[in-house]
């Protein structure tokens, strides 16, 4: 009987007491971070390239990524001729390209100088040197044009939100000359 009643008891405490139910915390949204670049191909810095046998070559960007996998990526190259003394159309940025989630391969281009050489002759000789960008954002680029006359030489690097994009870089070095076509 006794443990009839503490039950009863209990009961009663349990239906006229406060029932406390927590709420329910959605899952904080993740912190959108930029992208990264983990590995290239060839090694950052100065890149020697001979014009003298009119070959290309490849630059890999084989692992990337972004902590954020549901977002497309968007890539382009930059080609930078003001070291090489170049003052007008000094930069050529490619057209951005956008790499969808789930499709994360390794992205390559192929640079060869001596199909541009007729363009910019006076970039392509021996001794002189350009930088190269590989850039990758998580968001559009501003501008898609290809040539930037404009004096404001970040534009190519540019988003929507003004994020910009990460990149690498390298300093491309010419030896020999184009052969003659």
């Amino acid at each position: 009987m006794r443990g009839l009643f503490l039950s009863a008891i209990a009961a009663g405490l349990f239906l006229n007491g406060c029932l406390y139910v927590a709420p329910i915390e959605e899952e904080p949204e993740p912190e959108d971070t930029m992208p990264f670049i983990n590995a290239v191909s060839p090694s950052l810095g100065v890149v020697e390239m001979d014009l003298s046998y009119g070959d290309a070559k490849t630059f890999v960007l084989s692992t990337y990524g972004d902590d954020n996998q549901e977002q497309p990526l968007y890539h382009r190259i930059i080609m930078d001729f003001r070291p090489s003394g170049l003052t007008s159309d000094a930069i050529i940025a490619s057209v951005p390209i956008i790499n969808e989630p789930g499709l994360r391969d390794s992205i390559s281009y192929q640079f060869d100088p001596c199909s541009l050489s007729s363009a910019y002759s006076t970039v392509f000789e021996s001794g002189k040197t350009i930088d190269l960008y590989f850039l990758l954002a998580d968001e559009p680029f501003i501008h898609d044009n290809e040539l930037f006359m404009s004096t404001d030489y970040a534009l190519p690097f540019k988003t929507y939100t003004d994020r910009g994009a990460i990149f690498v870089q390298w300093t491309i070095r010419f030896k020999g000359n184009c052969p003659a076509h």
